[in-house]
């Protein structure tokens, strides 16, 4: 017997974040809101001495990238489905 399964599903390679990695969302978030652009939000944390999880400096560009990861995983929480069969065989040899 032979069994093929393929399955889609938005979670399955979902890794949970570290708290730095959490920290550096909430910090990018709370000073957007308080009006900072990306540059600014980058200069603030090379100049604090905050490192990417890499161990680098910030960028614009960087900021930018983290904020639209953040605001897609944010949307993934919020999507209800589970997820939906695309193919299941079964084959008797």
């Amino acid at each position: 017997m032979k069994v093929t399964v393929l399955y889609e599903n938005v979670y399955l390679n979902s890794y949970p974040y570290s708290k730095y990695q959490k920290y550096i969302f909430e910090q990018i978030i709370k000073f957007r809101k308080m009006g900072y652009s990306d540059r600014k939000i980058s200069n603030y944390f090379n100049e604090n001495g905050i490192k990417t999880t890499g161990g680098r400096k910030f960028s614009c560009g960087l900021v930018w990238m983290l904020r639209k990861k953040y605001y897609k995983s944010k949307l993934r929480e919020q999507n209800d489905t589970n997820g939906k069969w695309i193919e299941f065989n079964i084959i008797e040899e």
